[in-house]
């Protein structure tokens, strides 16, 4: 079970210290053994000749996760070129072993804080996310734009007849978008079938409090780590991107924001009016649809 099989002793300095938070308990302690004896020392408390890692003695649900060797002490007589050899020049090393408790998933609250979803109305478990608010510049035809009639505080506003109309081509309307990241974690696996075909496409039904077509599925990316008892596990991040005028929403002639579709005719040449054949498609993109909790890991597995 990962014991080791060479003398070593647990140094005074620094002294362990226990980390603990809703991903585990961490700790590290420093060994001392002869530097002959080192690299067997970590092969053995990681479980490399077994595949079970020391069990820390301090704590039975921690287990040795990582190792680092630092070689102390030279060798009487012995050659500097002969450092990495295991028994030449270095008398002893310190060892500084990480202890890990497997990932504490907590029981689905009824009632998630605000810090811990975007949507706690929508609980997705195990996840976090980030989100950034920003504009879109959206260009103005320049024959949407007239001067008003009217001031910021009501009061009329004189326009000459030599003044020229504002459009340009150059102005631009702000849209208030904003980048959504969630990090699903603990995912077993992934399955390419239920978000290669999704990448790109926009909700079809009103997601997170924000209207159809509005919220684009931008991609996914992946992350690899082992847990404490060495599952490989992957932290998948879906990111989407909101638009609030919407993604089949164009800036009209006459400065109206108007869907549009892809162009249709028929054997005439005559335009099709139907509805559908929008650019951007619509599909059920909710995180939990692309990453199902089948895929997850969870406590007992």
């Amino acid at each position: 079970m990962g014991v080791p099989t060479v003398a070593y002793k647990q140094a005074h300095n620094p002294s362990p210290r226990v980390k603990a938070s809703l991903q585990g308990l961490t700790s590290s302690v420093r060994y001392q053994t002869a530097w002959v004896d080192a690299f067997t020392f970590v092969n053995d408390v990681l479980g490399f000749r077994d595949g079970s890692p020391w069990i820390w003695p301090a704590s039975p649900n921690m287990r040795a996760t990582e190792a680092s060797i630092e070689p102390v002490g030279n060798k009487i007589g012995g050659a500097a070129s002969d450092a990495s050899v295991p028994g030449n020049y270095y008398l002893k090393a310190f060892i500084d072993v990480q202890f890990s408790s497997a990932v504490s998933i907590l029981p689905m609250p009824s009632v998630y804080p605000v810090a811990t979803q975007f949507d706690p109305a929508s609980p997705i478990d195990m996840s976090s996310f980030s989100v950034h608010y920003s504009a879109e510049m959206i260009k103005l035809p320049s024959s949407a734009l007239q001067w008003s009639f009217y001031n910021a505080d009501g009061t009329a506003q004189t326009i000459s007849a030599s003044i020229k109309d504002p459009g340009s081509g150059n102005d631009y309307y702000r849209c208030p978008t904003f980048t959504l990241n969630i990090t699903m974690q603990n995912c077993l696996y992934v399955n390419y079938n239920n978000f290669a075909n999704k990448i790109g496409f926009v909700n079809s039904s009103t997601m997170w409090g924000c209207g159809p077509e509005t919220i684009l599925f931008d991609g996914a990316s992946t992350n690899r780590r082992e847990m404490a008892s060495g599952l490989p596990v992957l932290d998948v991040t879906l990111s989407y991107k909101w638009r609030a005028v919407g993604w089949n929403v164009a800036m009209a002639s006459n400065g109206n924001l108007m869907r549009y579709a892809r162009r249709q005719t028929d054997a005439a040449g005559s335009i099709i009016i139907a509805p559908g054949n929008t650019v951007y498609q619509a599909a059920n993109i909710f995180p939990t649809t692309i990453i199902p909790n089948s895929q997850r890991w969870t406590s007992g597995v």
